[in-house]
Parts: structure tokens; C-alpha cells; sequence
């Protein structure tokens, strides 16, 4: 199995491997097992089964002194897939923004990152920068994540086509990711909340009224309309 991870995913640098080999037996005290709770894992040099790790997954967050600038979609996604694209040393950008510098290229230790706090809509992050960097937050781009940087707006950049990144100058800093959507979206959303709850209040206060009774004639009233239909 570990080879076939690595010959058909991975094929050119072979970074999966084994992580712990193990098998696969009953509890201590019990002999024959008849649930899946009765059964343990147990580490072994030659275990039948194996937890792999692939070594080449990226940190969730990174600063990147080498960048690339494609504003092409197709190009960007040719780019990305490529065997000389390279993901833990240079990070591909969309936006249009300066190359980076020949020195910086060459620069293997552009800083290092740390969490503040992280939640689903704001992020804190805290990076020292020993050179111009790309910070890349490997999360999913959307234009209504808003980045500030030590409490400044700065753009929100296309880090390798689908996540977040940030121009970052040397130093340290504060980076803030705060999701933001539009407080029109949010207005339009509760305006139609009252809307939805006032034809609720007028469909359980109103009854309708009920059909007025016809209105009945005296028997003598009724022959005297019906007396002219009779003559000729």
C-alpha cells in the first residue's frame, strides 16, 4: 500500500511513510471477541495494518519571501499543479503586486507565524517578518474575509488560487482576519424576518367573518312577490 502511494500520488518525492504499524486483537481478559468494542489496537514492528503520514502537508499558516504574480486562472492552475511548482518554498498570487526581490528569493527563513486566537469568523495571527513576505493562511478565500495589519486594512490576496494571504514588510506584526459580509445582505435578511413574522400575527389574529343569514319573509310577504309573476 505504501508503495502505491507513493508511485501514483506522489510520485516524484515518495513523502508517504509509515507512521505506526499496529494489529488489530482482542482486550486483555477477553478471548473470544464478539463486538468491535471488544477489540484493541496493539503497536507491532510488522503489523498487518499501518497508519500512514504523508510529510508534505503544509502548515496551516507560513510567511513566503518567494512569490509569483499569475493573474491568469488557467495559467495559475497550470502553474500549481506542475512537478517544478514547489508549495513549501514559493506561494503563487493573483492580485497584481510587486515581485519580490532577488535577494529575497534566495531567503529560506522569511520569519515564522503563530496563533493568537482562531474562531470560524475571525482569525489573530502573530508574525515576525525578517523580510518582505507573503503570509499565507491555508484557509479558503472569500471576498468577505476582511485582513488588517497592526489594525491597518491591507488587500486580501489570492494565495495559491484558492486561499487567503497578506503582503507582509519586515518586522513584527499583528494580523487580523475578520470575516465581514455586507450590512445590506443583513438588513435585506432581517427586514424579511419581520415581514415573515407580521403575516404570522395577522393569520392568527384575523378570522373571517361569518356568511350573513338570509333574511326571511313573512309567508303573506312571499306570496305578494310571487302574486305578479303568476299573471298574465
Amino acid at each position: 500500500m505504501l508503495d502505491l502511494l507513493n508511485n501514483f500520488i506522489d510520485p516524484a518525492q515518495h513523502r508517504f511513510r509509515f507512521a505506526q504499524r499496529f494489529d488489530i486483537g482482542p482486550k486483555p481478559g477477553i478471548t473470544t471477541p464478539t463486538k468491535l468494542e471488544e477489540l484493541t489496537a496493539t503497536p507491532s514492528t510488522n503489523g498487518n495494518f499501518a497508519l500512514f503520514e504523508f510529510t508534505g502537508a503544509l502548515p496551516r499558516t507560513q510567511l513566503y519571501s518567494n512569490w509569483q504574480v499569475s493573474t491568469n486562472a488557467q495559467t495559475a492552475l497550470s502553474r500549481l499543479t506542475s512537478a517544478e511548482f514547489n508549495p513549501g518554498q514559493q506561494v503563487l498570487v493573483t492580485e497584481q503586486i510587486p515581485a519580490p526581490s532577488t535577494t529575497a528569493t534566495t531567503n529560506q527563513t522569511p520569519g515564522t507565524v503563530d496563533f493568537i486566537s482562531y474562531s470560524p469568523n475571525h482569525i489573530v495571527l502573530s508574525a515576525k517578518a525578517s523580510t518582505p513576505s507573503i503570509l499565507v493562511l491555508n484557509d479558503r478565500y472569500d471576498p468577505n474575509w476582511k485582513v488588517t495589519v497592526d489594525g491597518k486594512p491591507e488587500q486580501l490576496l489570492h494565495a495559491n488560487y484558492i486561499m487567503r494571504g497578506v503582503q507582509l514588510p519586515p518586522g513584527n506584526h499583528t494580523v487580523d482576519f475578520r470575516f465581514a459580509p455586507p450590512i445590506k445582505g443583513f438588513y435585506v435578511s432581517l427586514a424579511a424576518i419581520f415581514v415573515g413574522l407580521g403575516l404570522i400575527g395577522v393569520l392568527v389574529v384575523w378570522k373571517p367573518r361569518d356568511p350573513v343569514p338570509e333574511k326571511k319573509l313573512p309567508v303573506k310577504e312571499k306570496e305578494a312577490v310571487a302574486a305578479p309573476a303568476l299573471k298574465k
